[in-house]
């Protein structure tokens, strides 16, 4: 098949890459230049998508306004481009099918699809439904949904639950390749924490005024955000500052890849992390107790959700930033330390609930309007 996908929501994306790739299809992945426009932060999109035998293009498009109706998109004179760039694009490249995984990039390469007749096919990783993903479900085929939860948001007749979209370093057994920056540390008791790509200055500073306790209880992995975000200078001097027994205890990346971020998931004893719809998704597939710290005023409150799912049966906490504080960041590590082996053994059982083959169903779905193109 000859497909294009979207970033954008870039680990279902890599996940599908990597069914997609079991097949040699020729893949065509529209992902962002910079991971925060504002910051110019270049993004890994393109190394990632390129890294599973993709081609990599970006064009211009613009966020959503919560309040914008279909009827209206046009108005904005960003994702107009967009379109015109997306339109070019899908005419040359000639995709089956049109994959996408919600987000502002996705929409304008969707409106291209359907103006070009090419078949859509889109993804919801959350409980709710993204704005991008209500759009684009109007032209779809299929919304392949995670979770039961969102159908509500869709057209009935369009949805079909497959689950989310987890990579597949996630699910294995063995050992895998050990980061040559884990050097030095030990798989005993690893914390890790991480704010997502872009990172979280709340979560950050929180961290930085608590890493002397910390270091006496773990070694502590901490990815801080993308490349040249001040926190990871200053983090580093405060990594200097601890007493130099624990000074080794303690490594700050800007990023992981892939591949890097599932090795340490799976060698964790503890994560602390945002509850995005994806990175739950992967806490659950690899069954380790994890302390949640939501985004705050996520749309529709989606990361609130997600955390509270995920901890129902016991597997974790979730700590509202607005409760965040060194002082309660402790607290709640000690509560889950107290009590570690039941919420270890809830953690585990939260592997259920994660679908292995999702990535492998939602290529079958592709692949039966890709025919019926042909």
């Amino acid at each position: 098949m000859r497909l294009v996908v979207t970033g954008g929501h870039l680990t279902p994306a890599l996940a599908f890459l990597q069914e997609c790739r079991l097949h040699k299809d020729s893949i065509l992945f529209f992902g962002r230049r910079f991971s925060s426009e504002a910051n110019r932060i270049e993004s890994h999109e393109k190394s990632e998508a390129e890294t599973l035998g993709a081609s990599f293009v970006t064009i211009t498009s613009a966020k959503l306004n919560r309040l914008m109706r279909a009827r209206s998109l046009f108005l904005a004179p960003k994702l107009a481009v967009g379109v015109t760039q997306a339109l070019v694009h899908l005419a040359s490249f000639k995709p089956d099918v049109v994959v996408t995984f919600g987000g502002y990039l996705a929409v304008p390469v969707a409106i291209a699809a359907r103006m070009l007749k090419i078949p859509i096919i889109t993804h919801e990783q959350t409980r709710g439904a993204g704005l991008a993903n209500e759009v684009i479900s109007r032209w779809a085929k299929k919304a392949a949904l995670s979770w039961p939860e969102s159908s509500r948001y869709f057209p009935k007749e369009k949805t079909v639950v497959i689950g989310n979209l987890v990579r597949r370093e996630f699910f294995e057994e063995s050992e895998g390749q050990r980061p040559s920056w884990f050097e030095g540390m030990t798989s005993e008791r690893v914390l890790t924490i991480t704010g997502g790509n872009q990172g979280s200055q709340t979560i950050n500073r929180v961290v930085a005024e608590s890493l002397s306790e910390l270091t006496k209880r773990y070694q502590i992995v901490h990815q801080c955000g993308g490349v040249g975000s001040d926190f990871f200078d200053f983090l580093s001097h405060k990594r200097l500052l601890l007493p130099s027994e624990r000074r080794e205890k303690y490594l700050v990346r800007s990023w992981f890849s892939s591949a890097e971020m599932a090795w340490l998931f799976r060698r964790s004893h503890l994560i602390i992390a945002r509850a995005g719809a994806n990175t739950v998704s992967e806490v659950m597939a690899v069954g380790v107790p994890t302390l949640f710290i939501p985004l705050p005023h996520a749309y529709r409150n989606e990361q609130l959700i997600n955390a509270q799912s995920a901890v129902r049966g016991g597997a974790g906490r979730v700590l509202e930033q607005k409760r965040l504080s060194k002082e309660v960041l402790l607290e709640e590590i000690t509560n889950i330390g107290r009590n570690y082996r039941s919420y270890g053994l809830a953690a585990r059982k939260l592997k259920k609930n994660i679908n292995p083959q999702a990535a492998a169903e939602l290529y079958d779905l592709v692949l039966k309007y890709a025919k019926k193109k042909a």
